[in-house]
């Protein structure tokens, strides 16, 4: 299945895709007229509210499908996708090898033992989140304005101290993420130790839906999946890697991260950059000096038809 928000007259609406053209959604509301007395259904407004649901609410689609299907289907536009819901808690990782040497080289540092033992990660900032088609805001002061391609996980259980088979289970679904990085605030944060914080937390989009995570088990392969995604900057593509060649998986990332913690339904876990898809690798490896400027636009396609992100970055604000 498919899940996204959706603008449909004017509100923002959740919509699913259960079989067929991924553009053809149908909308939670007309679903939830069927059960006019079930206030599982009827209390669940938005998206959020369905994943956190999600243990009762996706057994009650797959028990009631012949009736979803039989309502009406909408078509859209990717103009038409918001941003699929806020996550309340973010964590970003760095979980490909290629990005992780490259940006260490960049650093005059070569790669650690313990970067191999076990995935680590920073807090991001929910509150800086926009949707897939949003205008980012050139971040002020900031001279070296980047991207970065990831994939993006959304925790459907609760859970704590995970086992693999655990975090497995407690796998929602994933979408595309740009995690969107001042590389200057960021050199200097790092500096001090303190991770890269206001090189981070001015922006990150995601969308523009949301994948469950049943319907890719056929693409399985190493520690991730058999994708193929892209960054494109004004419709020339940066970079187009496979998904397949992360070194830690998403469940091995939700061990690390529910250690000792309690993850909760709607939490976004990001997978960290996929090699090659940020232009700083790209200036340390080829000797490229551009950085992402006002009036140009980002764009991350999960190939060969799947999510998409595609941000024009405007003013400051």
């Amino acid at each position: 299945m498919k899940f996204a928000t959706v603008k449909y007259q004017n509100e923002a609406c959740l919509a699913i895709s259960f079989q067929g053209n991924a553009k053809e959604f149908i909308l939670w509301r007309d679903y939830v007229k069927q059960f006019p007395n079930d206030k599982v259904i009827t209390q669940t407004l938005n998206f959020l509210d369905f994943i956190k649901r999600s243990e009762i609410l996706i057994p009650h689609l797959k028990k009631n499908e012949e009736a979803l299907l039989a309502l009406p289907k909408h078509s859209f536009e990717n103009a038409d996708f918001l941003m699929p819901y806020r996550p309340e808690v973010y964590r970003d990782f760095y979980c490909f090898e290629q990005h992780a040497k490259t940006m260490r080289k960049g650093r005059g540092l070569e790669m650690i033992p313990e970067w191999y033992q076990d995935p680590v990660f920073h807090y991001g900032n929910p509150t800086s989140f926009g949707g897939p088609v949003d205008v980012v805001a050139y971040p002020k002061d900031c001279q070296k304005l980047d991207l970065e391609l990831e994939i993006a996980c959304v925790i459907g259980k609760e859970i704590r101290n995970a086992t693999l088979e655990t975090a497995r289970k407690a796998i929602f679904g994933y979408t595309l993420m740009n995690d969107w990085s001042a590389r200057d605030f960021q050199d200097f944060d790092m500096k001090l130790n303190m991770g890269p914080t206001k090189g981070k937390d001015f922006a990150t989009t995601f969308g523009s839906y949301v994948i469950t995570a049943d319907e890719l088990e056929s693409k399985r392969s190493g520690k991730g999946y058999d994708i193929e995604v892209e960054a494109l900057i004004n419709g020339e593509r940066l970079v187009k890697n496979n998904w397949s060649t992360i070194y830690y998986s998403f469940e091995e990332m939700i061990v690390r991260a529910s250690k000792n913690c309690t993850i909760y339904p709607g939490e976004l876990i990001g997978s960290g950059t996929i090699g090659w898809g940020s232009l700083r690798e790209h200036h340390i490896e080829k000797g490229l000096s551009n950085w992402l400027k006002i009036g140009d636009t980002v764009a991350l396609n999960w190939l060969p038809e799947g999510p998409t992100i595609s941000n024009r970055i405007g003013n400051p604000v």
